[in-house]
C-alpha cells in the first residue's frame, strides 16, 4: 500500500519520501464526561531538534537584505514570526515611488493596493507571545490581499489591477530605510515568496518551519547560525545594523512536524503517519466556539506520560477532557475602615478536584483566627487593620492547568481627594494663565495664545480650554509638579476637533529623553495611547486599538499606575494595561505640558514632532497614588452631570452572589455592609420583568441571606442598587 496523500504539505521539503519510509502510527481514543459541546480537535507534534535562535532589534537597529525585487511576477507571500510591542517595519522596502510593508502599525500596507489604509495584522499581534504572520498579494483577484495570524485569515479583499512596483531599494528587516519607524522585539524566520500561498495551504503549515527549498520560495533567514545568512535558493545574505542581534529563541512554536485532527465527538482518534522520533506532544481539546482554536475555557487534555516517541505503531493512548480551572468573576476593589469586616469572593469553575489560594502582595496567605478562608473561593477578613491593605488574588489549580484572577486592591477608605497633586480646572475666563487648584500652585502659562483671541470657551465641566492644533503650535507649560515614584493618576476630559498625528494630551516627555509619561494619540491612526518610562530604561506602552479617538465629543481619559499594573481607562472603562515594576521615571523633565510634547530641555515644543493637539481639555487632575477602577468610574459619572471630579461619589460595588441547593429551596447570600442591595428576579432573560424575589432577608455579621422555592416562577436572580 502506498503513503497516503497529505493536502498541501507535500511541497514542504520535510515530508520527503523518506518520511514515508520511516513512519508509524499514533491512535487512541479521546473522553470527555464534562457538560460542554463542541467538535473535539487532536493536534500531535515534535518539536525542531533546535538550537533555535531569533533576530533581536531594540527599536533602532535592522538588517539589510540584498534582495532587490521580490517577484518578477504579479503575487507574493511575506511571512514571519514576531513576538515584541512595536511592530513597525518588521519587514519593509520603501523608495520615493512606493513601498511593501508587512507590519506597520498592527497594518500591512502596500503603496500600490491602498496605501495607508492597510490590512489588519490581527488584533493579537503584539501581545506579548509568539505569533506568526502572513501577508498574501495576487494581481487583480477577489480576495487576493490577505492577512492571517497564526494560520488564521484576519482580513482579505479584491486586490488591485497594478504591477507590483520594482523598488529600488534593499528590503530591511525592521526598519524605514535604516533611519527611522523602528520595529522593538523579536523576529524569526522570514520567508519571501514569488507566488500567493492559499488560505487552505496557510492554515495548514503556518506551524512548521521551512527547509529553504519549497516551490517558490525566493528567500528564508532563519538565524539559527547567529547571522543573518539566506536559507533559501538564492543566498541573499543579510547584514546587521545597530544593536540588531541573534539571541537564543528556544521557545519558538514552530514545528518540525504538525498534524491535526477535528473529530464531531469524543472518541477513536488516529494518525496514520508521523515520522519516527522522539519527544512528540499530543494535546486535545474541546473546540467549544467552533473556530478552531483553544481558549483558556476549553475543555482540554494531553498524553501525560512524558515525552512521546514514535517507533512504528503507537496505539491504546487515551486522553481524558477536563475542563480548566477559572476565575469567572472576582470581588471588585475595596475601600474599608478600620475594624469592619472584608469579604473578597470569586466564582470559579473547573473539574474537580480544585486547588484554591489566596495571595497577598504575591505571597500565599493562612488561616490565622483573624484571617479565614485562604484556601477557599471566599476569604474574609475580621476586623480588618491597616497592614491589610495590599493586592490580592486567587490561583485555582486542576489537573488541566491553572488559572489566576487578576489583582483588586484592598485599600483604607479615604476621600477622593487624597494625596492630589495637581488640578487644573480651566474655568478662567481672561488672562494666559491656567491657576492650579492644589497648594502646590503649579500654574499653567498658555503659550502662543493671541492676546486678541481669548482660549478659554465651554467644556463638559464649566470652561474649558481651546487649542488651536499644528497651525497655531498652542500649548501650555507647567513649569513643575510634584513627581510620584511609585503610584500616580491622572484625570482629564479632552475634545478633538481633527486626529492631529502624535496629538498630546499632557506629557512630560522630551525630544530624545523619556519623561514620567506620555498620553495623547498613538502616530497617525488616531488611537488612544501612554508611554510611560522605567528607572531602569524600559518605556511600557498602553495602547487602546478599540476605536480611535472620537471627533466632536468629549471623552474622559485616564491613566493610574499602583506601583504593579498600568490601566489606561476611557470613558470610565478599562481599555489596556500592563505590569511594571520599578520607580516611575522621575528624573529627566521638571515640566510638563498640555497640548504639545516638549523638547529635551522641557521649555517649548519638540521641533521634530511637537503633537500638537487641536480641540479642546477641561478638567485635569493629578494625584500621587492609584485610584480605583470605582473611583474612576465615578469621576467620569460625575463629569457626564457636568460636574467636577471633586463631587465624585463612589459607589459600593454590587457583590457577587453565592448559590446553595436547600431541601424545598434555594438558598441565595452575598455580603454587603451598606444595605444598598435587594434581590429580584425574573422567569426569563427576554422580557426582563424583574420583580423583587419572594423570602424575606436575614443578616449576619454583614451576610445576607434569602430562600427562594426550589420550583418558583422565577428562574433567574440578580441584585440591584436601591434608591
Amino acid at each position: 500500500m502506498g503513503c497516503p496523500a497529505l493536502p498541501f504539505l507535500v511541497a514542504l521539503a520535510f515530508l520527503a519520501d523518506s518520511l514515508c519510509l520511516n513512519a508509524g502510527s499514533v491512535g487512541g481514543v479521546v473522553r470527555y464526561d464534562g457538560g460542554q459541546t463542541g467538535r473535539v480537535v487532536v493536534t500531535l507534534t515534535q518539536p525542531n531538534p533546535g538550537p533555535n535562535r531569533a533576530l533581536s532589534l531594540d527599536g533602532a537597529s535592522d538588517v539589510a537584505l540584498p534582495l532587490n525585487r521580490i517577484s518578477d511576477q504579479d503575487e507574493f507571500t511575506i511571512q514571519f514570526w514576531f513576538r515584541g510591542a512595536t511592530p513597525q517595519s518588521v519587514v519593509r522596502q520603501q523608495d520615493d515611488a512606493g513601498w511593501i510593508i508587512a507590519g506597520w502599525n498592527r497594518l500591512h500596507s502596500l503603496s500600490f493596493d491602498g496605501g495607508l489604509a492597510g490590512l489588519s495584522m490581527g488584533r493579537d499581534v503584539a501581545d506579548g507571545a509568539w505569533r506568526h504572520v502572513t501577508l498574501t498579494w495576487k494581481r487583480n483577484t477577489v480576495g487576493g490581499f490577505a492577512s492571517y495570524l497564526d494560520g488564521r485569515l484576519v482580513g482579505r479583499r479584491n486586490s488591485a489591477d497594478q504591477p507590483i512596483p520594482a523598488l529600488n531599494a534593499p528590503w530591511r528587516i525592521g526598519s524605514r530605510e535604516g533611519t527611522s519607524e523602528f520595529t522593538q522585539g523579536l523576529v524569526d524566520e522570514v520567508a519571501l515568496w514569488a507566488r500567493a500561498l492559499g488560505a487552505e495551504e496557510v492554515a495548514s503549515s503556518w506551524n512548521l518551519s521551512l527547509a529553504g527549498a519549497e516551490p517558490g520560495l525566493k528567500a528564508l533567514w532563519r538565524f539559527d547560525d547567529g547571522t543573518a545568512r539566506d536559507a533559501g535558493p538564492g543566498g541573499f545574505h543579510g547584514t546587521l545594523h545597530g544593536g540588531a542581534k541573534i539571541v537564543p529563541a528556544e521557545d519558538l512554536p514552530a514545528k518540525a512536524f504538525s498534524q491535526t485532527l477535528v473529530m464531531d465527538q469524543p472518541g477513536p482518534f488516529l494518525f496514520p503517519r508521523a515520522p519516527n522520533g522522539d519527544r512528540y506532544r499530543l494535546v486535545a481539546f474541546l473546540d467549544v466556539s467552533g473556530d478552531g482554536a483553544g481558549v483558556p475555557t476549553n475543555a482540554t487534555a494531553r498524553f501525560d506520560s512524558g515525552d512521546l516517541s514514535v517507533q512504528g505503531d503507537v496505539q491504546g493512548l487515551n486522553l481524558v477532557l477536563a475542563d480548566p480551572p477559572r476565575v469567572a468573576e472576582l470581588s471588585d476593589d475595596v475601600a474599608a475602615s478600620p475594624g469592619e469586616t472584608v469579604i473578597l469572593a470569586a466564582t470559579v469553575f473547573g473539574t474537580p478536584p480544585l486547588d484554591l489560594q489566596w495571595f497577598k502582595n504575591g505571597a500565599p496567605l493562612t488561616d490565622d483566627g483573624r484571617i479565614d478562608g485562604a484556601t477557599t473561593r471566599r476569604l474574609r477578613i475580621q476586623p480588618f487593620v491597616a497592614e491589610d491593605e495590599g493586592f490580592y488574588a486567587l490561583a485555582v489549580a486542576n489537573g488541566a492547568g491553572s488559572a489566576s484572577s487578576g489583582a483588586i486592591l484592598l485599600a483604607q477608605s479615604v476621600p477622593i481627594s487624597d494625596r492630589i497633586i495637581g488640578y487644573w480646572p480651566f474655568d478662567e475666563i481672561v488672562g494666559l494663565q491656567a491657576n492650579d487648584q492644589t497648594s502646590y500652585s503649579d500654574h499653567g502659562i498658555l503659550i502662543n495664545f493671541p492676546s486678541n483671541q481669548s482660549p478659554w470657551t465651554l467644556g463638559q465641566i464649566e470652561g474649558a480650554l481651546s487649542l488651536g492644533g499644528p497651525g497655531t503650535s498652542q500649548f501650555v507649560r507647567i513649569p513643575d509638579y510634584p513627581k510620584p515614584q511609585y503610584q500616580m493618576t491622572a484625570s482629564l476630559w479632552a475634545w478633538a476637533d481633527t486626529l492631529a498625528p502624535w496629538g498630546s494630551l499632557i506629557k512630560n516627555w522630551g525630544r530624545s529623553l523619556p519623561g514620567q509619561f506620555h498620553l495623547g494619540l498613538s502616530d497617525s491612526s488616531g488611537f488612544l495611547s501612554l508611554y510611560f518610562a522605567l528607572e531602569d530604561g524600559t518605556v511600557p506602552v498602553l495602547r487602546d486599538t478599540t476605536a480611535p479617538f472620537s471627533i466632536h465629543q468629549w471623552e474622559h481619559i485616564a491613566f493610574v499606575m499602583d506601583g504593579m499594573t498600568a490601566r489606561l481607562y476611557r470613558n470610565g472603562e478599562e481599555v489596556a494595561s500592563a505590569a511594571y515594576a520599578g520607580i516611575i521615571n522621575p528624573v529627566y523633565l521638571g515640566p510638563f505640558s498640555v497640548g504639545a510634547k516638549l523638547d529635551d530641555q522641557g521649555e517649548g515644543p519638540d521641533p521634530l514632532a511637537p503633537g500638537f493637539w487641536n480641540g479642546r481639555v477641561d478638567d485635569l487632575a493629578l494625584w500621587s497614588r492609584s485610584l480605583s477602577g470605582a473611583e474612576v468610574l465615578a469621576i467620569y459619572r460625575a463629569g457626564l452631570s457636568g460636574k467636577p471630579w471633586t463631587t465624585a461619589v463612589v459607589e459600593t460595588p454590587t457583590p457577587p452572589i453565592e448559590i446553595r441547593v436547600k431541601a424545598g429551596g434555594i438558598e441565595l447570600s452575598w455580603y454587603d455592609l451598606s444595605g444598598n442591595f435587594k434581590l429580584t428576579g425574573a422567569a426569563d432573560l427576554v422580557s426582563a420583568a424583574w420583580t423583587e424575589a419572594p423570602g424575606s432577608p436575614s443578616i449576619q455579621d454583614g451576610t445576607t441571606t434569602q430562600i427562594v422555592p426550589l420550583n418558583g416562577p422565577q428562574r433567574y436572580f440578580r441584585l440591584v442598587r436601591q434608591p
